[in-house]
């Protein structure tokens, strides 16, 4: 949910020790918000899982100005239940990990429930792994625990 008030939610992460992670998502017009928020994360040791987007284009031709590409920050593209890139996801070297994102059943605001598709619903999961992580492994850095999630 990167927005104008992504740098708030960078700093509540950490403030809240909310196992110091965030999730973030694509979308162009905030773009400009985002590296903001991860140099803030970066010197404040917060692990970022950022959606890629849901254009279907490549993400390579604006990875040097609109993503970080450091193992501080992973880049979540969405997979179907047959383990191949959604149509709909954004793709290239700058995608660290494809995640189940399509056909998801969520919760709607007042009651019921829905089924969803985008990278929006990929970067949670990189999110609460790294929360399992921590929670396994309280004393591995945050490099350490990046790490393992990069060779599932």
């Amino acid at each position: 949910f990167a927005s104008d008030n992504s740098y708030k939610k960078a700093a509540w992460a950490h403030h809240t020790a909310a196992y110091g992670k965030i999730a973030l998502d694509y979308n162009p017009r905030y773009a400009p918000y985002i590296p903001i928020s991860i140099k803030y994360a970066e010197k404040n040791n917060v692990f970022i899982s950022q959606g890629a987007g849901n254009t279907g284009q490549n993400l390579d031709y604006r990875a040097s100005n609109e993503f970080n590409t450091n193992s501080l920050c992973f880049v979540s593209g969405s997979s179907n239940k047959y383990n191949y890139p959604s149509f709909f996801t954004e793709f290239g070297t700058v995608v660290d990990i494809m995640v189940p994102a399509e056909s998801v059943c969520y919760a709607k605001c007042g009651g019921g429930y829905h089924i969803g598709s985008g990278t929006s619903f990929a970067a949670p999961y990189v999110a609460a792994v790294y929360a399992f992580l921590t929670s396994i492994y309280p004393n591995k850095t945050l490099g350490e625990k990046c790490r393992l999630i990069e060779g599932t």
